[in-house]
């Protein structure tokens, strides 16, 4: 993991702490992915591209809900198209952590 990617787990970490859910690995994956991303992404391209890594596909519906549910990403219906999700603040996609506002601690 690079620097950059360091910092980027640290504070998504934070904001799952903030939001009162535990950081597991599938939330952190799903995360990353939707800061990496440009626009809304469905659960089906989620999956698709995180259950390579090992995670279980029934996981993903679950803890896209529990996300919305807190906020942190909204969850976008447009007719009969799949369900697709974004940040709740679209500016969060691509953008630069500060990374002065908080200490790594704890980031394996």
């Amino acid at each position: 993991m690079n620097t950059n990617e360091i910092y980027e787990v640290a504070q998504i970490r934070e904001m799952l702490s903030q939001a009162g859910l535990q950081t597991t690995a599938v939330r952190l994956a799903v995360m990353r992915l939707l800061l990496q991303t440009n626009s809304p992404i469905s659960c089906a391209q989620i999956t698709k591209t995180i259950v390579p890594f090992g995670f279980q596909r029934s996981a993903f519906p679950k803890v896209l809900g529990r996300l919305v549910e807190v906020g942190l990403i909204q969850q976008l219906k447009h007719g009969t198209a799949a369900t697709q999700f974004r940040w709740t603040d679209p500016a969060l996609n691509h953008f630069d952590f500060e990374r002065n506002d908080f200490a790594i601690t704890d980031v394996a």
